[in-house]
C-alpha cells in the first residue's frame, strides 16, 4: 500500500495504538466505483477469529504489518516536512 502512497488505514492503525492504546486486528476499506469488494490491510492471526473473506494479499505476518504501518508514519513525517 505504501509504494502506492496511501496512509490512510496505516495511520488509522497507528493512532489506535498510540492514542487509544488498543491493538488493531487490521484496517479495512471499500471502494467507492466499481465492483470490487473491500481491501485491507490486516494481521494474518486475526484472520479466522474477526476478520476472515478477504483477498490472501490482504493478512500480513506481524512484522510485515507492522512495517507498513511504521512505514506509513515516516512517510507522513516526509510529507509534512519534518
Amino acid at each position: 500500500m505504501l509504494e502506492r502512497g496511501k496512509l490512510q488505514l496505516q495511520l488509522y492503525m497507528l493512532a489506535t495504538r498510540e492514542l487509544l492504546k488498543r491493538e488493531p486486528a487490521g484496517g479495512v476499506y471499500r471502494p467507492l466505483s466499481g465492483e470490487r469488494g473491500p481491501r485491507g490491510l490486516l494481521r494474518a492471526e486475526a484472520k479466522d477469529d474477526a476478520l476472515p473473506g478477504f483477498a490472501k494479499a490482504d493478512y500480513l505476518g506481524e512484522e510485515a504489518f507492522w512495517k507498513q504501518v511504521e512505514g506509513a508514519k515516516e512517510t507522513a513525517w516526509r510529507f509534512a516536512g519534518r
